[in-house]
């Protein structure tokens, strides 16, 4: 499990509680410090302390996500691999459900569902889709139209790590998901939903989702979208329109 922190001291506890209550113990939690300014170092290196599978790495300078995540993925030695947000918590069960699925299913990707919730604590609706295979050129469909329950979120995602060689998340860019999360689906030999909602996804002000767009952020979301353009070209020619009407 890797998290990538900055920023977060309000809610990090929360998130770390949930991990180290997980149902099951075989776990490897990754601490990214991306440089925070605030208390988060120090509340990383407190749980590290008291937890052995937590192990935490401090960045001198704030690099951004993808640096973080980036960093999580070569650390890591587990055969799969999850993300969560800092601000965000998983249920007690989450890393025993779907790695019983992934196996069951032999499936090199699960998706499974998440909680919105708002920052007073209140649930403002479970996102799942029913359990199903997805074949892969529907799941890149999906994800390059952005208007389903498919979405091209790392965050509920439990991925094979073998996947990720070779691939890493753009440095310096936000959307960094979406310009990260196709090349792993594309290398999937099997892909399956899961209607088990065990992500919590806090919905707050001040978080990269919910500022108004910068100059930036329109910048970088046409780069990374032009990169998937010139990958659907490549490899999924018949969704290539689609992919530019989006862009």
């Amino acid at each position: 499990i890797i998290v990538p922190v900055y920023k977060v001291e309000p809610y990090l506890k929360c998130c770390l509680d949930s991990l180290r209550r997980q149902t099951m113990p075989e776990i490897e939690i990754i601490l990214i410090d991306d440089a925070s300014p605030d208390r988060c170092g120090e509340i990383c290196d407190a749980y590290a302390a008291r937890d052995a599978r937590i192990r935490v790495f401090h960045l001198e300078d704030n690099k951004g996500l993808s640096a973080a995540r980036n960093l999580g993925i070569r650390m890591a030695t587990s055969n799969y691999l999850m993300f969560v947000d800092s601000d965000d918590w998983l249920e007690k069960n989450a890393c025993e459900t779907v790695l019983a699925i992934a196996q069951a299913q032999q499936a090199d990707v699960v998706c499974f569902g998440y909680n919105e919730v708002k920052p007073s604590g209140v649930t403002a609706r479970p996102v799942c889709a029913s359990p199903d295979v997805v074949e892969k050129k529907a799941f890149l469909k999906n994800i390059i139209w952005g208007r389903s329950l498919i979405r091209d979120y790392c965050w509920n995602k439990f991925v094979a790590r073998q996947l990720y060689e070779g691939i890493r998340f753009p440095k310096g860019r936000v959307y960094e998901d979406v310009g990260t999360v196709y090349k792993t689906v594309h290398r999937a030999d099997k892909i399956y939903m899961t209607d088990q909602v065990i992500y919590n996804y806090l919905t707050r002000e001040g978080s990269i989702t919910s500022t108004p767009f910068l100059m930036y952020q329109v910048e970088d979301r046409i780069f990374v979208l032009k990169e998937r353009l010139a990958f659907v070209v490549a490899n999924y020619p018949e969704l290539a329109d689609l992919q530019l009407f989006m862009l």
